[in-house]
């Protein structure tokens, strides 16, 4: 039986999925997965670069909210 990590496609196309969500953290640890097993695709390496910088400017422009103390 194949694994997930074993499967670079599969890992690709969940980053992708979670990047057009805009669930960027989740893209980034399936690109950076699917990088690790292909370090020489374009098209992955594409990908987790523009992941990366959106997840920068998320966290330049977006001030993520802390829980509330009570």
């Amino acid at each position: 039986m194949l694994k997930l990590e074993d499967n670079t496609k599969a890992l690709f196309r969940l980053g992708d999925s979670y990047f057009q969500t805009e669930k960027f953290d989740d893209a980034l640890i399936y690109l950076a997965k699917a990088n690790k097993n292909r370090p020489n695709d374009l098209k992955i390496k594409a990908l987790l670069k523009e992941t990366k910088e959106k997840i920068a400017w998320e966290e330049k422009f977006f001030v993520k909210k802390s829980p509330t103390k009570i």
